[in-house]
């Protein structure tokens, strides 16, 4: 009886642990999508004949690619 009070506890206490690693590994990924989120422009800028529109979606929380929209002097640039 007491081999299984003990295996039930030490699998208890392995359980537990896997559950807070894997609560920590969401709130850093969260974490990391709210500062992806930052860095990318919040609009498309507007140039004279020219319709742009962009959208990220990432696979997951965090995507990979990065991109921003330069506009200046009637000429627009996109850079990845």
């Amino acid at each position: 009886m007491g081999f299984l009070a003990a295996l039930g506890y030490v699998t208890a206490r392995s359980v537990f642990a896997n559950e807070q690693r894997l609560a920590t590994l969401a709130q850093e990924l969260e974490t990391a999508r709210r500062i992806q989120l930052s860095i990318l422009p919040p609009a498309v800028p507007q140039v004279g004949g020219l319709r742009l529109a962009a959208r990220n979606q990432p696979m997951a929380a965090v995507a990979g690619d990065l991109w921003d929209v330069l506009a200046a002097d009637g000429r627009v640039g996109v850079r990845r």
